[in-house]
């Protein structure tokens, strides 16, 4: 009876008939079949891959398979491994129990692993079927030369990284604005992207952030800032502007004549720009001078103005324009003309005859 894993020799000799002498001739060639063995064991079964986050995530794949029974148990098994399609390479050739912890070198951290197990004892490949795993760590390598600029309307950041240790999967920025604290805007920014675009809000400080993480999380990958970078208020279509229905605007009047004892000004301004605006500035002049500021309307809300200080029947050309202040610097707005007067009034006594 044969014994699996025990080793048998063989050999197979030839011979010629002749019919006509009913005799065996002795061919003198051999072939031999050495060291062959009946098949000691069944291949491996049910190896699984141990995924979750506290063994995936410390640079280590853990290995788990069945116990090989049929015809008889081995004493060892054999695991192997093939890391970026390099072919197979034996991790380890004496692993007694049905587990194993693979510590992952730096390089392979990130990579998915094939592995297959083996039992020994028999010169036959009893391999169990190919499962893949994948070790990590957090990512510690911070994206560098972070750089926000205004372009336009929008700010444009962008940064350098290179790949070092547990490699990252993705990006994610992170903003300050004026005095507040950097918080998360963007996630799952694709690893290979290098720019990251933001809308401008004008007149106070942007700062930016990026940092690169992986499923296993980050420990220092967080670059440092971009440095401060604002947009300036753009406020030449306060008073002069094209609203939404693509209708023309520019309301300054004042009225002319309708007053005795005043000239009333009236003005309206774009809705969009109504936040950027802390007040107004009146000048008058009267005809062949120069303007001269006649008031401060504090009032951003305020759309008239009474000018109760007059002469009657005399032309005044006013001129009027908005002022805000932008990350501590002062703007001015368009500006509007508009000519108005008031009329005579008097009381008049006597009598009058017929």
């Amino acid at each position: 009876m044969l014994v699996g894993g025990e080793p048998y020799d063989y050999k197979i000799r030839t011979y010629w008939y002749n019919p006509s002498t009913n005799q065996y001739l002795d061919a003198e060639a051999d072939i031999n079949f050495y060291n062959y063995y009946l098949k000691e064991y069944e291949n491996v079964t049910g190896l699984i891959v141990t995924e979750d986050a506290a063994s995936v995530c410390n640079g280590t794949v853990k290995l788990e398979w069945n116990q090989v029974t049929e015809p008889s148990i081995p004493s060892t098994y054999t695991l192997y491994a093939n890391i970026d399609n390099e072919g197979w390479q034996v991790l380890d050739n004496s692993i007694s129990a049905m587990q194993y912890t693979h510590t992952v070198d730096a390089a392979d951290l990130g990579k998915p692993i094939q592995y297959r197990v083996d039992a020994n004892g028999d010169d036959y490949l009893n391999y169990s079927s190919i499962k893949t795993g994948t070790a990590n760590t957090e990512c510690t390598t911070a994206p560098t030369n972070v750089v926000a600029t205004l372009n336009g309307d929008v700010f444009d950041i962008s940064w350098d990284f290179t790949q070092v240790g547990a490699p990252a999967t993705a990006f994610r920025i992170y903003r300050k604005i004026g005095a507040g604290s950097f918080e998360i805007i963007e996630e799952d920014i694709d690893i290979n992207d290098r720019l990251y675009t933001d809308i401008a809000e004008s007149c106070i400080d942007h700062e930016y952030k990026v940092e690169a993480y992986n499923q296993c999380g980050e420990d220092g990958s967080l670059s440092t800032t971009s440095g401060t970078v604002y947009k300036t208020m753009v406020f030449d279509n306060v008073f002069a502007y094209q609203d939404d229905e693509y209708v023309n605007h520019a309301d300054f009047d004042a009225s002319k004549g309708y007053y005795s004892t005043k000239v009333l000004l009236e003005w309206s301004i774009n809705p969009n720009k109504m936040a950027d605006v802390d007040e107004f500035e009146i000048y008058r002049r009267k005809s062949g001078q120069s303007y001269s500021l006649l008031t401060t309307v504090t009032s951003a809300n305020a759309t008239y103005y009474e000018d109760n200080n007059t002469e009657a029947n005399v032309f005044y050309e006013y001129l009027i324009r908005a002022k805000g202040e932008c990350n501590a610097v002062v703007e001015y707005s368009d500006t509007l003309e508009a000519t108005g007067f008031r009329y005579s009034s008097g009381i008049v006594s006597g009598k009058v005859t017929y």
